[in-house]
């Protein structure tokens, strides 16, 4: 599958890639022969480089390292927002742009700076969480480089842990007010997740973006945000075409990636309706089924 490089509609359309780019990201050399048959890969984070422990191992360190070292620009598109996603980028040593808060942002790892991003209105925020006050769920808001809650939980510090990021409690009503945009609002739902995200697609279709994730998060963005507008502004960036993209995920919130590069590989941990949209998949999930992935796509790693 491939696209141009159009962009959705939105607050951000740059046009020259590289005028926007930090300085040790601009002129990045075109690879010569032998060329790689992928010149950007883009990779989720959670269920797919990450394991159950939310750490990246030594042997994906070193796939990683190995895939650069071939030339191949790796990057991340995760759900993650910039706080916790730039950690595992350091990790890696990754220093080109970097797709979080599930496509709403495009930031620099090494400097933070913004080279993307989608935000939605704090008065819709609000309007979504008084709509779902009555349901059994926590709502938690980023809002560029801060995280918060409503209430202190159980899951708010293990969500915490797995972030590496304080959460803040507060009224967020009252932070709501005093703003004029958010990057993600986010509910932890542990029942009924298709049901609340249903709920919030229907009332709120054409202003906000809805999509799911670790299967127990509905998340709210801006209506033009998700991992494929993300993707497709990163390609723009970089001066790299779809047709020599290919993008690795395992959920929901990757299918959109998916869909806009050439190449593209499910993870066998991905739910079984999402197995049969088409994607090539592999037997293996997580990161032994990441490495599964590279070899797919021609890209093999040692052993």
């Amino acid at each position: 599958m491939s696209t141009d490089l159009a962009f959705p509609d939105g607050d951000s359309h740059p046009e020259d890639g590289d005028a926007i780019l930090p300085a040790h990201c601009r002129g990045l050399p075109i690879r010569s022969a032998p060329k790689p048959p992928v010149s950007l890969l883009v990779c989720d984070l959670d269920g797919t480089l990450l394991g159950d422990d939310r750490r990246l191992s030594a042997e994906i360190r070193a796939a990683v390292a190995e895939l650069r070292d071939k030339g191949i620009l790796v990057s991340l598109a995760t759900g993650r927002f910039f706080q916790s996603a730039r950690q595992f980028a350091s990790e890696l040593d990754l220093d080109i742009p970097i797709v979080c808060a599930n496509g709403a942002q495009v930031r620099c790892p090494i400097t933070g700076a913004y080279l993307h991003r989608l935000t939605l209105p704090a008065e819709i925020c609000r309007t979504v969480l008084r709509k779902m006050a009555s349901e059994r769920c926590q709502p938690f808001l980023f809002a560029g480089d801060r995280a918060l809650t409503d209430r202190d939980s159980v899951f708010r510090r293990r969500y915490a842990a797995s972030l590496r990021v304080p959460i803040e409690v507060r009224d967020l009503d009252e932070f709501l007010t005093a703003r004029e945009e958010v990057d993600i609002l986010l509910f932890y739902v542990p029942d009924g997740l298709e049901e609340v995200a249903r709920t919030i697609e229907g009332d709120f279709s054409e202003r906000v973006y809805v999509t799911t994730s670790a299967g127990y998060f509905v998340e709210c963005l801006h209506p033009a945000a998700g991992k494929g507008s993300g993707v497709i502004a990163l390609m723009k960036m970089l001066g790299i075409p779809a047709q020599q993209v290919a993008a690795v995920g395992d959920g929901p919130n990757d299918l959109e990636m998916l869909r806009v590069v050439h190449k593209a590989v499910l993870l066998g941990n991905a739910p079984p309706w999402l197995k049969k949209t088409g994607f090539t998949t592999t037997q293996r999930g997580g990161p032994a089924g990441f490495l599964e992935a590279m070899a797919l796509l021609g890209l093999r790693v040692k052993s």
